[in-house]
């Protein structure tokens, strides 16, 4: 049997002191590590040498969205489970497309948890998502398999700004930090869609990460 080492990464003491007790009565589980946020978490990862992380998206400081790219970027090979009481099939299919291996609501059982752990520690690219979460999944538009839409440099640039879900940037928040007009912002944005044939801003965040737009940002010359 294929034991595994989880960190659990939350900032309510009860809860996290609660899950770790049941996560530890798990015959496969080798060890059971906690973080009480995304800075304490990516310390642990140092030393501790986690096979999966349980994950709560609503922390102080770094939340969960910042804090599975942080991971992502540096440990590829850990897996990440988040727990959310977020059921948004565009929050689901951000988080998805960042690379998480499950979802599970925070109303689920602790044993469906486990669960989750038990199957995604399987295989490598395995995922379990509870049934309600799947039928949120498999509505999630599935972008088209070319990516060359012929998007401008500067279309490029509104696009990855508007990947920044730390800050959920509006128009004019873009407008000022690319120090152009709050009409070219939306412009663009409405040039973006008709290229790639989105319309809803899950969707376009999900596009630019998982073609990796914010990675073929140039400078543009004022």
């Amino acid at each position: 049997m294929i034991m595994i080492n989880v960190l659990i990464v939350d900032d309510h003491p009860l809860f996290i002191d609660g899950l770790r007790m049941v996560l530890e009565t798990a015959s496969f589980i080798h060890s059971v590590e906690t973080a009480t946020s995304g800075e304490d978490a990516l310390e642990k990862l140092k030393t501790f040498p986690a096979d999966i992380i349980v994950l709560d998206i609503e922390m102080p400081g770094m939340n969960g969205v910042e804090t599975t790219k942080a991971i992502k970027s540096q440990y590829q090979g850990i897996k990440i489970i988040i727990l959310s009481m977020h059921k948004n099939r565009d929050f689901i299919g951000e988080l998805i497309s960042l690379g998480v291996s499950s979802y599970i609501p925070k109303d689920k059982t602790k044993e469906e948890l486990i669960t989750a752990i038990h199957n995604i520690s399987k295989e490598d690219h395995a995922r379990y998502f509870p049934l309600e979460i799947w039928k949120i999944v498999d509505t999630i538009p599935k972008t088209k398999p070319t990516t060359d839409y012929h998007l401008t440099p500067r279309e490029k640039q509104v696009l990855c700004k508007m990947t920044d879900l730390a800050n959920d940037p509006t128009a004019e928040e873009i407008a000022m930090a690319l120090n152009i007009k709050v009409l070219a912002v939306r412009t663009h944005i409405r040039n973006i869609k008709n290229k790639i044939n989105l319309n809803r801003r899950g969707q376009l965040i999900h596009y630019a990460i998982q073609h990796k737009i914010c990675d073929q940002i140039k400078e543009i010359p004022e």
